[in-house]
């Protein structure tokens, strides 16, 4: 009984979660795979609650339905994590194709056997696990791939991001590589664990599933900005090379020591290429070449630069290190902390001490 109301409280909270992010943003496609998502939740629930009710055998053919949604789990997280880091979605309508087939396929089985056969039938737990056991296999190894991809295109985005953005607040997906991480570790860890893939297993999986989307909802949540502004992250080939890179170095240094663009807390590669008259793919050849640093690197440097003067001028011993900070760039404490334990091994309290001691 505890089992079915808690069943009940999730589908009605995913329902509430997907129709909000399916009406939050019509314009965005990640509220909009967010979405479906928690809507393909809520279904799975109600298929979980159906499977196990005495209606299943009144109408045997929603569970094969309920079979083929399930090839739609991986597409959804894809299309979710690639809207999210600004991909085009559009052209990724053959990750529909199994579902289709599945579904197609499914429903031709269906007239084969008469509503009698197919009522005993879906009664029978183990043994239509056991008909379709192939199919299972098919959904768990299609999850693992999809993970698997999710992960590698948000590791490409973090590094991407570092060669544009000076300020990683709210564009970086740590969140979601973390999550995407923990999935890829259900998925490996429990067959190993049980040495096969058996009914329970794919029963239960909606269990883990629940808190992992529930964790995904409430970042998304927090981090909006991160699905209004999306991202560039064309890499053009360099065919002229940069001529006279030592000439580039010095106005580059030049520009970042007197006008200290680094101030800016939302300075990106094209605001700097544009003030050296570079495009911004010769400024990151520049970068790379010339510096051996990354853009976010590159100014996160010259920043704490600044942070460390100010530290040491008696002028600012009225401010916190919080308010020394955002003097130089820096979006939160936190950041800053950690940016400036980097580069010099130490907090910026620790810094200031240890300078006035010396």
């Amino acid at each position: 009984m505890i089992s079915q109301v808690l069943n009940f409280i999730s589908i009605g909270f995913f329902l509430v979660l997907g129709i909000y992010f399916l009406t939050k943003d019509k314009k965005s496609k990640t509220f909009k795979f967010l979405g479906f998502l928690m809507l393909l939740q809520a279904l799975a629930n109600i298929i979980l609650w159906f499977n196990n009710s005495e209606y299943v055998s009144r109408f045997p053919y929603l569970i094969f339905v309920a079979l083929s949604l399930r090839f739609l789990w991986g597409p959804f997280l894809f299309f979710f994590v690639k809207s999210a880091i600004g991909h085009d979605t559009r052209k990724d309508i053959l990750h529909y194709i199994p579902f289709l087939l599945v579904f197609v396929y499914l429903i031709f089985q269906t007239f084969l056997l008469s509503k009698n056969d197919l009522g005993n039938l879906v009664t029978q737990k183990e043994t239509l696990f056991n008909k379709y056991k192939s199919f299972n296999f098919a959904i768990y190894f299609q999850n693992v791939a999809y993970i698997l991809v999710c992960i590698l295109t948000v590791f490409k985005y973090q590094s991407d991001i570092q060669k544009q953005y000076s300020n990683l607040e709210k564009i970086k997906l740590n969140w979601l590589f973390n999550i995407l991480i923990v999935l890829a570790l259900v998925h490996f860890m429990i067959p190993i664990i049980f040495l096969y893939l058996d009914l329970q297993y794919f029963k239960n999986l909606y269990l883990i599933q629940l808190p992992v989307l529930l964790y995904i909802s409430w970042n998304t949540k927090k981090q909006p900005d991160l699905f209004v502004e999306k991202f560039n992250f064309t890499n053009k080939k360099t065919e002229p090379q940069i001529e006279k890179i030592e000439d580039k170095k010095h106005i580059l240094t030049t520009l970042m020591e007197k006008e200290k663009p680094y101030l800016n807390t939302d300075l990106t590669i094209k605001n700097l290429a544009d003030l050296i008259n570079l495009p911004a793919y010769q400024l990151s050849e520049l970068l790379n070449k010339g510096f051996n640093k990354t853009f976010y690197d590159f100014v996160n440097y010259y920043r704490i630069e600044e942070a460390k003067s100010q530290l040491l001028n008696p002028e600012n011993d009225y401010l916190t290190l919080d308010g020394i900070g955002n003097n130089c760039g820096f979006k939160s404490k936190s950041t800053f902390f950690a940016i400036f334990k980097k580069f010099t091994n130490k907090t910026p309290s620790e810094y200031r001490n240890s300078q006035k001691t010396d």
